[in-house]
């Protein structure tokens, strides 16, 4: 991020030196020294120079603000959006022989927690869960809270992903939600399950069948028990 940004204040320098107005001094100049001599060419320096620091100064301080300016941050979308993300990520799958993998989250034992610390907590408990999710991915991923109690990620198509990894990637989410929440002086403890669906390029599938499979996979992890994870194939075995 921070090459990219130091590229774009080189390419701001570049631009200026480049740009008509800094090209139409070099003949200014020479004119001033033909015309006005050296002491007529020391007054154009003069009363150019300070120009030249503030513009240095300018551009000190927009290059600062591109190194300094935060990277984007995702976002918890909406169903329908997250739908259509969903549709073109399986068509750049496709298309580029790509993979990806779509993670179904759910809070464990979700009513009893209700019951225990209240509708009030519990719906800020799930607001933070949705956080702790959001800074766990990467800002090209989508992320979208199903109902309640239940997150849906998408990871962004990568050109190597196997089950291992998408497993290692749901022991990560695992492990920054499970840790214990504070809300409103009350410790409220995490457990959540994870079902997951790889595809790849080779799928033929709509978005609404991948999803289907993920939400299959969450089911069977929640027959494991709290805190399981489980995988299904994005097409059930023939």
């Amino acid at each position: 991020m921070i090459e990219t940004k130091l590229l774009q204040g080189r390419r701001q320098v570049v631009h200026w030196v480049t740009s008509p107005p800094a090209l139409a001094f070099i003949p200014a100049l020479g004119l001033a020294m033909i015309w006005f001599g050296l002491k007529g060419v020391t007054l154009v320096l003069f009363s150019i120079i300070p120009a030249l620091y503030l513009y240095q100064s300018h551009l000190r301080r927009s290059v600062h603000r591109l190194l300094t300016a935060p990277d984007p941050e995702p976002v918890m979308r909406g169903y329908d959006i997250f739908e259509e993300g969903i549709e073109q990520v399986i068509s750049h799958v496709a298309s580029k022989d790509l993979k990806s993998s779509l993670f179904c989250v759910e809070i464990d034992n979700f009513q009893d927690l209700c019951d225990q610390y209240g509708r009030s907590t519990m719906q800020k408990t799930v607001k933070s869960i949705g956080e702790r999710l959001l800074a766990s991915v990467r800002d090209i991923d989508l992320v979208c809270q199903r109902n309640d109690a239940q997150f849906a990620v998408c990871i962004a198509p990568v050109r190597y992903l196997n089950t291992v990894l998408c497993r290692d990637m749901a022991d990560r989410f695992q492990q920054t939600l499970q840790e214990t929440i504070h809300i409103d002086g009350e410790r409220v403890p995490m457990s959540v399950s994870i079902g997951f669906c790889l595809i790849s390029s080779a799928a033929e599938v709509t978005a609404a069948a991948w999803l289907e499979r993920s939400v299959s996979a969450l089911a069977k992890a929640r027959e494991q028990g709290p805190s399981a994870i489980e995988r299904l194939p994005v097409k059930p075995p023939a």
